[in-house]
């Protein structure tokens, strides 16, 4: 714990700190009740530790990649349920950026009974926005 105070001290991020330490795992293995009890330790002082500032570029790539996912989310349920879904409904889909929506859309796109229905909503969202 004394190695892991030190290398945060000297500005080193948990990534660091956990590549050095695969390494010395790799050379050296610990008996499993001082594993343990590290790892605990490890837990607590790193939970203290106030989280790292992310920038504005940071927070855009975790926003683009949760619309992305949620995007892919509803275009694999439909891909699952209907079969045929159109190059031009996935345009549609892949168009929104509104991540609450597409939450929405996801549940509309495990429960419609029929692909028409869906495609109504969406529609009709579109022509409100």
């Amino acid at each position: 714990m004394n190695l892991v105070r030190r290398l945060y001290d000297l500005g080193y991020n948990g990534e660091q700190i956990r590549q050095l330490f695969r390494f010395i795992e790799w050379m050296v293995t610990l008996p499993e009740d001082l594993q343990y009890e590290f790892k605990t330790e490890l837990k607590r002082y790193e939970g203290g530790r106030r989280m790292p500032f992310l920038t504005s570029f940071e927070q855009d790539g975790i926003t683009i990649g949760s619309l992305k996912t949620a995007r892919e989310s509803v275009i694999e349920v439909l891909e699952i349920r209907f079969s045929n879904v159109s190059a031009e409904l996935k345009d549609r889909i892949n168009s929104l950026d509104d991540l609450q929506w597409l939450k929405h859309l996801h549940k509309q796109s495990i429960t419609s009974p029929l692909l028409e229905e869906f495609q109504q909503l969406l529609a009709q969202k579109l022509i409100e926005s």
